[in-house]
């Protein structure tokens, strides 16, 4: 097994154990119910050999394993009991399969969930370069299509896999006490089955691989035609992106095609071989038959087991595919789960139940992973618990890096930054991000209510608390126009709203979660100057008793801040109060005239 192979399988091994009783359960069961199969041709065989006897007038001696004897009874009688016996065995494989099948598949799923269960801890540990690094859509295919495949295998595959070698041994010690040398002719295909079988397996692996690769590839052309409908609709795209999902879809289909025909192939060869096997046996089986070396029974019997050797058989091209789509996609969704976290607690975490928000950057640099330009260079700046700290500059500057930085949704490539005198990276990730209220550029909403969008990041919450952090966003008087108030369903992303309706629902869900820092990530750009005023003046109390830093674009927005700074090409260009930089007359005073400028243009029109 190559070494790719053997840690995916080790992998997949590492779920099923967690089952072992399960697994023991429905192994046993199998065992059962194919030696139960097994009997019936024993059964059949002693019905044909006993009417032959009947009808030839030659007296039937032999015993049905002690259970049934033909000396000294009635034809009816005997008869009768075959007929009961085949009915009893009949019951108890139905009842042995009904069980193994009860096992073995509950491991399935229950390997399927405890997978997707770590599938999506995991992704929710891994920082935001990660997901740039990585499509939606394909963490999606691999979430849904190849853990279905790993499923199968540990459940269907497994049962097949199991059935088919107990029922070969049991078949096969049959066949031996019927005859050895017809033994040897019906198994004579097997060399050359076993050949191109294992010719196969690299083939079907790589096959498979290259559909999970476009099933991510379609997916991620599908989420992103989902979530960009407006953008599509309103540059009527939707024929190009049609075209482009067609010929997505077209190589989809041409790989499942070539896995097909070699699937094709496997299993026309091996039905051929067990074919050419089948008509050796009647042959020779037949000719033994007429010279009295075995019973017309026992060759009924023969064929009986070659077919049930002919499953076992075919069903291994079966097996073969599920096992190398089962492996490959092991492989798969292990490049997922092998990722390492980047942002982590650190053998010096601290046990820490809480901070009070005294924030301090110490000469913070960043570069973003995979990139060679510095997006912020030597920031030093002390932030006092309960201040307030204003981020203004251009487009690109490095505002919402810098903010980023706080909650360690990125790590600075140098520098410290310190809560309470503390390393950040000292300090119990949980309990950080816990503390820490952040109102991002583009506010994303789930498909919920209005209630419980805000009281996302809140375990125990009630109605009022709800109302009121609305209220501090100026979102209450919008949401009482709406048909059910809170509980109005928003769709997915907040479709629903307006762009300042999801931005003060975003604001109402950092203010009811009280955080000891709050992070207001240019999250007023999209309401109008009135409403900004009204929600300032809502937060002004709640700004007082936490540590406050508000990234803008309005100097409208900033102007009380206890402190501002202005970052230009990721450096601290200017700091000050308000009137300290108006009267430095530099980027800040421009900035200012040139807003003030533009609203005196607003008013002429």
């Amino acid at each position: 097994m190559k070494p790719e192979n053997r840690s995916a399988f080790n992998f997949i091994n590492s779920y099923i154990k967690r089952y072992w009783l399960l697994v023991l359960f429905g192994i046993v069961a199998i065992i059962f119910s194919s030696f139960i199969q097994t009997i019936i041709p024993v059964i059949t065989a002693a019905v044909i050999d006993y009417i032959r006897a009947i009808h030839t007038g030659a007296e039937y001696k032999v015993p049905l394993y002690g259970f049934i004897t033909a000396e000294n009874q009635s034809p009816k009688i005997v008869l009768l009991w075959l007929g009961l016996a085949l009915t009893g065995v009949a019951v108890v494989l139905a009842v042995a399969r009904i069980l193994s099948r009860i096992y073995l598949i509950s491991i399935s799923r229950h390997v399927e969930y405890d997978m997707l269960n770590d599938y999506l801890r995991h992704l929710q540990k891994m920082s935001q370069h990660f997901f740039q690094q990585n499509k939606t859509g394909d963490l999606m295919a691999r979430a849904t299509s190849d853990i279905g495949a790993i499923r199968r295998l540990t459940g269907p595959a497994i049962i097949q896999f199991s059935s088919t070698l107990v029922m070969f041994i049991f078949a096969l010690y049959f066949m031996l006490r019927i005859s050895i040398p017809l033994t040897f002719i019906a198994l004579a295909p097997l060399p050359f089955i076993v050949f191109i079988v294992y010719s196969r397996v690299g083939k079907i692996h790589a096959l498979f691989n290259r559909i999970q690769e476009q099933i991510s590839q379609l997916t991620s052309r599908a989420q992103e035609n989902f979530s960009g409908i407006r953008v599509i609709k309103s540059y009527v795209r939707e024929k190009f992106e049609i075209e482009a999902f067609k010929e997505e879809n077209d190589e989809y289909i041409r790989r499942n095609i070539s896995l097909a025909r070699v699937d094709s192939f496997l299993h026309a060869w091996l039905e051929f071989l067990l074919g050419l096997g089948l008509i050796a046996v009647i042959w020779l089986g037949g000719r033994q038959a007429i010279d009295g070396s075995i019973t017309l029974g026992e060759l009924v019997a023969m064929i009986s087991y070659v077919g049930m050797l002919g499953w076992p058989m075919i069903s291994v091209g079966i097996l073969l595919n599920i096992w190398q789509r089962g492996l490959a996609a092991a492989q798969r969704v292990q490049e997922v789960l092998n990722a390492p976290a980047d942002i982590r607690d650190s053998e010096m975490t601290r046990a820490m139940s809480d901070i009070s928000g005294d924030l301090e950057f110490k000469n913070v640099s960043f570069v973003y992973p995979g990139t060679a330009k510095a997006v912020l260079t030597n920031i030093s700046l002390r932030v006092p618990r309960g201040k307030k700290l204003a981020i203004v500059g251009a487009t690109g500057a490095g505002k919402t890096s810098l903010v980023h930085l706080i909650p360690r949704l990125y790590e600075p490539t140098e520098g410290q930054i310190l809560i309470d005198g503390v390393d950040i990276k000292t300090i119990p990730l949980q309990l950080l991000r816990r503390c820490i209220g952040l109102v991002q550029q583009e506010s994303f909403l789930f498909s919920d209510s209005i209630a419980d969008n805000i009281a996302f990041g809140i375990i125990e919450h009630d109605e009022d608390a709800i109302s009121r952090a609305a209220e501090a966003s100026q979102l209450k008087l919008d949401i009482d126009q709406f048909p059910d108030g809170l509980e109005t369903i928003i769709g997915e992303r907040g479709i629903t709203l307006s762009g300042g309706q999801k931005q003060r629902t975003s604001i109402s869900r950092a203010v009811l979660k009280s955080p000891r820092i709050l992070i207001l990530d240019d999250a007023l750009s999209a309401v109008d100057t009135y409403t900004e005023e009204e929600i300032l003046r809502a937060l002004r109390p709640i700004m007082c008793e936490r540590t406050t830093i508000i990234v803008a674009h309005r100097i409208s927005t900033i102007r009380d801040a206890d402190h501002i700074i202005v970052l230009q090409d990721g450096v601290i260009a200017e700091e000050g109060t308000h009137q300290q930089l108006l009267e430095k007359k530099g980027i800040y005073f421009d900035m200012h005239e040139r807003q003030k400028l533009e609203e005196k243009l607003l008013e002429i029109d």
